[in-house]
């Protein structure tokens, strides 16, 4: 079973992956928004990442630099 991180600004995509994930065996993170899942990310082991680009609190893509620089 995997650890995946969810980070999306719509709750019902947050809980459509949640259900759908978790239906095949995984365990879904949900994060609202880059600053709590950068949070998640440093707190707990996590396998892998769903990201939204166009968070309210900044940009998916820059975001993705910041992931490696955590992990």
């Amino acid at each position: 079973m995997s650890r995946i991180l969810c980070i999306d600004d719509e709750p019902a995509i947050l809980r459509l992956l949640d259900v759908v994930l978790s239906n095949d065996g995984h365990e879904i993170v949900g994060a609202p928004d880059a600053q709590t899942g950068l949070v998640l990310l440093k707190s707990r082991e996590i396998d892998a990442v769903i990201l939204d680009l166009g968070l309210p609190d900044r940009d998916g893509l820059e975001l993705i630099g910041v992931f490696g620089a955590v992990s």
